[in-house]
C-alpha cells in the first residue's frame, strides 16, 4: 500500500514537471506575441502602416490559442509555427522602420532638389516609391529609394550639362536662325503640310502602337498575377492581406486596359471610315469634273462646226456676188436740187424787201 502511494506521488510529480516545462514554452510564446503586438501599436502611432503585420500576428495568435487548448487537454502541442510568424512579423516591422526613415530622408532631399531642378521626368518613380510604402512592400521601398537617388543624380547632371550646352550654343543658334530664317520657315511649312497630308496615317500608326503597348502591359500583368498566386498558394511567401492588395491592384489595371483597347480600336475604325468617305467624295468630284470636261469638249465641237458652217455661207455669198458683177451707183435727184435752190432765192429776196421798207419808214419820220 505504501509502495503504491509512493509510485502515484512520483508519477504526479513527473507529470507536473512535464506540464510546467510545456507551460514555460507557452508563456514564452505568449510574451513574444504581446511584445510583437506592442511593437505593432507603436509603429501605427508614428504613421507606419501595419495591416500586413497585424494579419500575420492575428494568424499567430489563433494558432497559439489552438495549441494552448491542446496542451491543456494533455495532447501534444507545437509552437514553432507561432514563433516563426512572430519572427517574420518582427522582421517586417524592422524593415518598415528603416523604410520609413529612408523615405523621410528621400522626401526631404527630393523637395530640396525640386527647388533647383525640374523633376517632372521622375514623377513616376516618386509615385511608385510612395505607393510601395503605402502598400507595405517595404523591401521594394528600400530598393526603389536607391533607384530614386540614382535617378535624382542623373537628372541633376543632365540638366546641368543642358544648361552649359544652352549657354554655349544659344548665340550660335540665334545667328543661325537670323541667317537661315527663310530655309527654316520653308522647312516648317513643308513639315506642316506633310503632317496635314499624312495626318490620318500618322494617327493610325500611333493608335496601333498604343494598342500593342497596352496588350504587352496586359500580358506582363497576367504574368505577375500568376507569380503572386504561386507565392501565396504554393510557396506561402506572402500573407493573405498582401495577396489581396496585389491581386486587386492588378485586376484594376487589367480592367483599365480592357476599357482603353476598345476605345482605341473604335478610333481606328472611325479614321478608316472617314478615309473611305473622303475617297468616295474624291471619286465623285473627279467623275463630275470628267463630265464637265466632256461637256466643254462637246460645246467646243459644236462651236467649231457652227463656225465652219458660217464660213461656208460667207464663201457662197462672196462667190454669188462675184458672179453678178459690181452694183450700179444711184444718180442724184436733180429736181430736188433745183427746188431747194429756188426756195433759198425766194427767202433772200423777201429779206431784202423787208430791209427796204424799214429804211423808207425811217426817212419819212425824219
Amino acid at each position: 500500500m505504501v509502495k503504491k502511494l509512493v509510485l502515484t506521488a512520483f508519477l504526479l510529480i513527473f507529470a507536473l514537471s512535464l506540464v510546467v516545462s510545456i507551460s514555460q514554452e507557452a508563456t514564452q510564446t505568449e510574451n513574444n506575441l504581446k511584445k510583437a503586438f506592442e511593437e505593432m501599436n507603436s509603429l501605427s502611432e508614428i504613421g507606419i502602416p501595419t495591416t500586413r503585420v497585424n494579419e500575420s500576428l492575428e494568424e499567430a495568435n489563433q494558432i497559439f490559442s489552438g495549441q494552448l487548448i491542446l496542451e491543456k487537454t494533455g495532447k501534444k502541442s507545437d509552437y514553432t509555427i507561432v514563433n516563426n510568424l512572430i519572427e517574420k512579423s518582427l522582421e517586417i516591422m524592422e524593415t518598415s522602420k528603416t523604410a520609413s526613415d529612408e523615405l523621410n530622408v528621400f522626401l526631404e532631399t527630393y523637395q530640396e532638389y525640386e527647388k533647383e531642378v525640374d523633376l517632372s521626368s521622375m514623377n513616376q518613380e516618386y509615385q511608385e516609391i510612395i505607393l510601395s510604402f503605402e502598400e507595405e512592400r517595404f523591401e521594394d521601398t528600400l530598393e526603389l529609394i536607391e533607384e530614386g537617388y540614382n535617378k535624382l543624380s542623373e537628372v541633376q547632371s543632365s540638366q546641368a550639362t543642358l544648361r552649359l550646352f544652352y549657354k554655349s550654343t544659344s548665340n550660335g543658334i540665334k545667328t543661325f536662325f537670323v541667317n537661315n530664317w527663310m530655309y527654316v520657315l520653308g522647312a516648317i511649312l513643308v513639315g506642316g503640310a506633310l503632317i496635314l497630308f499624312f495626318k490620318k496615317t500618322i494617327s493610325l500608326i500611333l493608335i496601333r502602337r498604343e494598342i500593342k503597348h497596352l496588350e504587352f502591359q496586359k500580358d506582363s500583368i497576367n504574368h505577375l498575377i500568376m507569380q503572386t498566386q504561386k507565392k501565396y498558394f504554393k510557396n506561402s511567401n506572402i500573407s493573405k492581406m498582401e495577396y489581396d492588395i496585389k491581386i486587386n491592384k492588378f485586376e484594376n489595371m487589367i480592367r483599365d486596359i480592357n476599357r482603353q483597347i476598345p476605345l482605341l480600336k473604335e478610333g481606328i475604325a472611325k479614321i478608316k471610315k472617314s478615309a473611305k468617305e473622303e475617297k468616295s467624295k474624291k471619286k465623285k468630284s473627279l467623275k463630275e469634273a470628267d463630265k464637265k470636261i466632256e461637256k466643254a469638249k462637246d460645246l467646243e465641237k459644236e462651236i467649231k462646226e457652227k463656225l465652219k458652217d458660217a464660213k461656208k455661207d460667207l464663201e457662197k455669198k462672196v462667190k454669188e456676188t462675184k458672179k453678178k458683177g459690181p452694183v450700179p451707183k444711184k444718180k442724184p435727184n436733180k429736181t430736188f436740187k433745183k427746188t431747194s435752190k429756188k426756195k433759198v432765192v425766194k427767202k433772200t429776196n423777201s429779206k431784202k424787201a423787208v430791209k427796204k421798207k424799214n429804211s423808207k419808214k425811217k426817212v419819212s419820220q425824219k
